[in-house]
């Protein structure tokens, strides 16, 4: 569910838990997509609603505890941010019997909701529910109502954001072609490397699950910081030895732990526990380009993705495997609340559906096709 001319896509993370005002409103993260009105629950874009009876799923779907809900099965609401070249979009939309035709409902942000520059390379969700979106010109917070621009008074200098990440501590993190900040006490705080390093993906940044350490992939080799040591004073990255002194093209984790990373057109994998880096090439499936997004999905699989390709490694086995799909603007890839990868490319928005894909096109109620 991407818009058309699609760049980059971040699924939004689940937001710390949080009661319900009064008001009968959904906290400020979901009240650009629903709010709750008698009973019912409403996009605000003026369209079809859905009934109390049947938003136990919306509610799991947006990292929300269903409460007393009744749940109600096959039903389900979802909301994702998109990211286009001409437009920004949180996208809302109805699966299971509340719409059996597919059809897709959207809500396009723009300049009248303050976002000034409209090239939205990446976005992320923090744990209070804000939605931040990192542009070719600007870093944006958006609040449930508008977008504010970070700049001089909250000590972010910075104008293109490639990258965006939230901690467990909650502290917000924008990597820029010029180094990385940290968003903590109401201010930006420069992170210090021990050379100039430059960011240049979406997914330059990725979070340990089992240190929370974050990871930052430069053009200068591959970093990490450690949460408790930059509590203590200004936050330090320090440059890995395991991984060559050269561009790191994207960083990830995979369900067992491990770190991967691409670089010089191939894919490595480095387990902490015993020291070993392994490289995969084309020899294993892995074709020579450029990386630019790995993930791990909900049963283990491991993608990863350039402009033009998109490979896998099944849990528990050796070779990478080639899938079929449209190119994209940039390698780019993203999880649903299931699991399952979602690809934007050229032609739409691709889902995995069990061993299948489906792509997503004008016909299932995006804005308009993707066109290249």
């Amino acid at each position: 569910m991407l818009v058309d001319y699609i760049r980059r896509i971040v699924p939004l993370s689940s937001a710390r838990l949080l009661d319900m005002p009064d008001d009968r409103t959904f906290p400020s993260y979901t009240t650009a997509a629903v709010k709750l009105d008698g009973g019912l629950i409403r996009p605000l874009s003026p369209n079809a609603s859905v009934s109390r009876d049947s938003i136990t799923h919306v509610i799991e779907g947006i990292g929300l505890p269903p409460r007393a809900l009744p749940s109600t099965r096959g039903t389900g609401l979802r909301l994702w941010s998109s990211l286009a070249r001409k437009c920004c979009a949180l996208a809302l939309f109805l699966t299971g019997s509340i719409a059996s035709a597919q059809i897709y409902k959207f809500r396009v942000y723009g300049t009248e909701d303050g976002l000034r520059n409209l090239a939205v390379l990446c976005m992320i969700q923090d744990h209070d529910g804000y939605v931040w979106a990192g542009t070719l010109n600007g870093l944006y917070r958006y609040d449930g109502d508008r977008f504010e621009r970070m700049g001089a008074e909250h000590g972010f200098l910075e104008s293109q954001i490639v990258s965006l990440a939230v901690t467990p501590d909650g502290s917000v993190w924008a990597g820029t072609s010029s180094g990385l900040a940290v968003f903590r006490e109401h201010a930006f705080e420069a992170v210090h490397f021990a050379e100039p390093a430059t960011l240049e993906s979406q997914s330059s940044l990725a979070v340990d699950p089992a240190t929370d350490a974050l990871w930052v992939a430069t053009k200068e080799g591959l970093a990490s910081i450690q949460l408790s040591s930059y509590r203590r004073g200004p936050p330090k990255a320090v440059f890995a030895s395991f991984a060559p002194h050269a561009i790191i093209s994207a960083v990830s984790f995979g369900a067992d732990g491990s770190i991967w990373f691409g670089s010089g057109g191939r894919l490595f994998q480095y387990e902490p526990q015993s020291g070993v880096l392994t490289r995969f090439d084309s020899s294993d499936g892995v074709p020579n380009d450029v990386w630019e997004a790995i993930l791990s999905d909900g049963e283990g699989q491991l993608w990863a993705r350039s402009s033009t390709r998109l490979i896998s490694l099944r849990k528990g086995e050796k070779r990478f495997h080639a899938d079929r799909l449209p190119p994209g603007e940039f390698g780019a890839l993203a999880l649903q609340q299931n699991g399952n990868v979602t690809i934007p490319t050229v032609q739409g928005l691709a889902i995995r559906d069990r061993n299948d894909w489906k792509i997503l096109g004008i016909q299932s109620g995006l804005p308009m096709d993707s066109k290249r």
